[in-house]
């Protein structure tokens, strides 16, 4: 019943959602997506691309980070140095503390999808 009412306990002081959603293309912020397509231009696939953004809050009025999505596409794509994400996967969750629930808040956004370059 310890192990339990520990397990609980956690569940409690921890709380959040999710949502997810998906699109065809997203591509760095400095970039059309639209004329990157309408192009025409070869690409090659680099592999599996995955990035995070997150922006903290505390007490509700002090924030920090950037949970944009545009930077969590750039993370994506940096190590590869990716031009862009296909069949892209993406992910807003909202975690928060026990009430007074706006001591401490996060917001984040993730990226996942397959890694593209488009060629010269």
């Amino acid at each position: 019943m310890n192990r339990l009412g520990g397990l609980l306990l956690t569940g409690l002081l921890l709380a959040g959602c999710s949502s997810e959603g998906t699109l065809g293309i997203l591509t760095r912020a400095a970039e059309d997506p639209g004329q990157l397509m309408r192009s025409g231009r070869a690409f090659e696939v680099l592999g599996f691309g995955e990035g995070e953004a997150c922006k903290r809050y505390f007490l509700g009025m002090i924030p920090w980070g950037d949970a944009s999505l545009a930077i969590a596409v750039d993370r994506a794509l940096y190590d590869k140095r990716g031009d862009a994400l296909i069949n892209v996967t993406v992910e807003s969750s909202l975690m928060f503390s026990p009430p007074p629930y706006f001591l401490y808040t996060v917001s984040c956004n993730k990226v996942k999808g397959t890694m593209i370059k488009f060629q010269q």
